[in-house]
């Protein structure tokens, strides 16, 4: 119901008739605190609100502002017209007295409307759709944190997997272990290339006479380790990868120091007539004695590793016009 019109009209802000003084209002420490003059709409340079118990008066911006701006109204005098005064201020509580003009006439009749409006958009109890939230982001990025097991869900085959295990361990599975091993054996048999042990006989290397290394055919792919060691020096591992580029005439050589210390040597790749790789080696050390041996021979392609010929032959001059291999790069 709307409230009758008690004020005439007043557009110039300074009728004596439209003139209220000492309204008294309560704020609390609740949600709400929101004061709606009892004959609102308000010229909000008029308005003097004051502390009832302390005489002190409150200030625009620090303790309250305005709300709902009554645009017909303010266009029509030239003023800022508002309907609804905020207390900002957690402070402020208790009974304030509130002086202002009301613009009066027609202006007035909408109070109920408006006190009804404003209950409404203040009630906590409001719910609040999320199609209706504004720029709300389409993910959130997660924070660090920790689960317990009993947040966790589909952990039943692990746990039976896990139980599994533990009692073929524990031995209540009679050759499980043993299968189990050979399955791993059968795994590692059957990942990448084909691996072929091959254990040649021992080189000697000096920064004078150097060894060749001589694989015949030449494989597309091919990999084997290294190993060197000096009277200073033990056991050193390094693997040898290799790929035959398609026009035969190039070879590109990736060499890595895999375990021990780095070996004084140098190597050299270069193929010959198309039909053999092979990998030159000499000590970077003056009166310096490496001993190389071969192992782990493997190819990638269609040649059998059976079937390639690799040995080492004895080196009197490594040539500086091939692309040479220093320090291998430790991995």
């Amino acid at each position: 119901m709307l409230k009758p019109i008690k004020y005439p009209i007043d557009l110039s802000a300074n009728q004596l008739s439209n003139k209220i003084d000492d309204e008294v209002h309560v704020v609390s420490d609740g949600q709400s605190r929101i004061i709606v003059p009892h004959h609102s709409v308000f010229y909000s340079d008029t308005v003097v609100l004051t502390q009832r118990n302390t005489g002190v008066p409150l200030v625009n911006g620090t303790d309250y502002t305005f709300n709902y701006l009554h645009e017909e109204a303010t266009l029509k005098t030239g003023q800022p017209v508002y309907a609804v005064i905020r207390i900002i201020n957690s402070g402020i509580q208790g009974e304030l007295l509130l002086d202002y003009q009301t613009v009066g006439g027609h202006y007035s009749t909408s109070i109920d409307a408006i006190i009804s409006a404003i209950e409404d958009l203040m009630d906590a109890r409001n719910i609040v759709h999320w199609d209706d939230i504004l720029n709300a982001p389409i993910s959130f990025p997660p924070s660090i944190h920790a689960h317990t097991y009993d947040d966790l869900v589909g952990t039943e085959p692990l746990v039976v997997a896990l139980q599994e295990v533990a009692g073929a361990l524990q031995g209540q599975h009679p050759g499980a272990i043993d299968a189990l091993l050979a399955l791993l054996e059968r795994k590692v048999s059957n990942t990448g290339a084909v691996k072929y042990g091959l254990q040649q006989q021992r080189w000697s290397v000096n920064d004078t006479d150097g060894a060749r290394l001589m694989l015949a055919p030449a494989s597309e792919f091919f990999q084997f380790t290294l190993s060197g060691w000096t009277e200073n020096i033990g056991a050193s591992d390094i693997i040898v990868s290799g790929h035959l580029m398609s026009d035969q005439t190039l070879v590109n050589v990736r060499i890595d120091q895999v375990s021990g210390q780095l070996v004084p040597l140098e190597f050299a790749v270069a193929i010959t007539d198309g039909s053999a790789i092979n990998l030159l080696a000499r000590t970077t050390e003056v009166n310096a004695v490496v001993h190389v041996i071969v192992k782990d021979f493997t190819t990638f392609d269609s040649t059998p590793p059976e079937s390639v010929t690799v040995r080492w032959e004895a080196l009197s001059t490594f040539p500086n016009a091939l692309p040479s291999f220093s320090q291998p790069v430790l991995v």
